[in-house]
């Protein structure tokens, strides 16, 4: 949990040992600390698992300084194309080059988790106003971490503030997930015709707008 996830969870609960703990973690993470562990000290090794894995077993409070959304950079694209990698060879995803990477850097978001780059997502506005969410890809390792919803609701923000009319994805396999995220099912005929002449029916991607 960030240091603002905090807040918002201690605003809609009663006051308890968990929230009384979560408030040490604010306090530290406040005065300095980039982050907090809240663990059961009841769990055999319990520790090297929280520090020493990506799953970790417990609670972490963490600033802004060691993790969180920001622009994609040139220098991002090889470590991004690496994240890509498994989401391509899956076919949940395109197969993307580093030069249309880089052609399109200022489009892309990643989620900097310290140090290394554990989600991407990009936004692609469209003459008619239309916004494309496109390329949502997170780390095998940080899916528990709701990462991709953070991303994803980010660029939805984004889309507002640039005035964009709705967003719509295409995928082959997460339209629930979408649609847990207020996403609707919509048809192929409503994308913009530059997206909608690079639809294929072998590939056969469900559009979902919001």
């Amino acid at each position: 949990m960030t240091v603002e996830e905090v807040d918002q969870f201690l605003k809609a609960n009663e006051r308890s040992l968990v929230t009384r703990l979560l408030e040490l973690a604010k306090d530290a993470c406040e005065k300095g600390v980039t982050r907090a562990h809240i663990l059961n000290g009841n769990l055999d090794g319990v520790l090297p698992c929280e520090i020493f894995s990506d799953l970790g077993s417990g609670t972490m409070i963490y600033t802004s300084d060691y993790g969180g959304i920001r622009q994609m950079t040139t220098g991002d694209v090889p470590r991004v194309l690496g994240l890509m990698r498994p989401f391509f060879e899956n076919g949940k995803l395109l197969p993307r080059t580093e030069s249309q990477l880089l052609e399109k850097v200022d489009d892309y978001i990643v989620y900097e988790f310290d140090g290394g780059i554990s989600a991407c997502a990009a936004l692609h506005k469209y003459p008619d106003g239309q916004g494309e969410i496109a390329a949502v890809a997170v780390d095998e390792n940080f899916k528990h971490m709701g990462i991709g919803e953070k991303m994803v609701k980010f660029l939805c923000q984004a889309a507002k503030a640039r005035n964009v009319k709705s967003v719509f994805i295409l995928t082959t396999q997460a339209g629930d997930w979408f649609q847990s995220l207020g996403f609707k099912a919509d048809s192929v005929e409503s994308l913009p015709p530059e997206r909608r002449a690079k639809w294929t029916p072998e590939r056969n991607s469900k559009v979902f707008r919001k």
